[in-house]
């Protein structure tokens, strides 16, 4: 017998990998030990891009089912 487990679409991983990247970065840029605006202004921009990303990855989510099964039903390659 086997498990039967959830999948997650991959677009969903992939936006939720992008929007830590940006919030990774937009902490980095606030943390820089400067007075140049620029810095936090890219800082925000990247905050925004997480915010954008992570509303992607919920709307992808919420729209598309969760697949379950084994990998050789979830795929389909028969």
């Amino acid at each position: 017998m086997s498990e039967q487990r959830q999948k997650q679409p991959a677009h969903v991983t992939g936006f939720i990998l992008i929007a830590v990247f940006c919030v990774g970065v937009a902490l980095f840029l606030w943390a820089m030990p400067t007075d140049n605006p620029d810095f936090v202004l890219w800082g925000q921009i990247f905050l925004g891009f997480t915010a954008l990303f992570s509303l992607a990855a919920a709307i992808y989510g919420w729209f598309r089912p969760v697949e379950h099964g084994t990998d050789v039903e979830v795929s389909g390659d028969h």
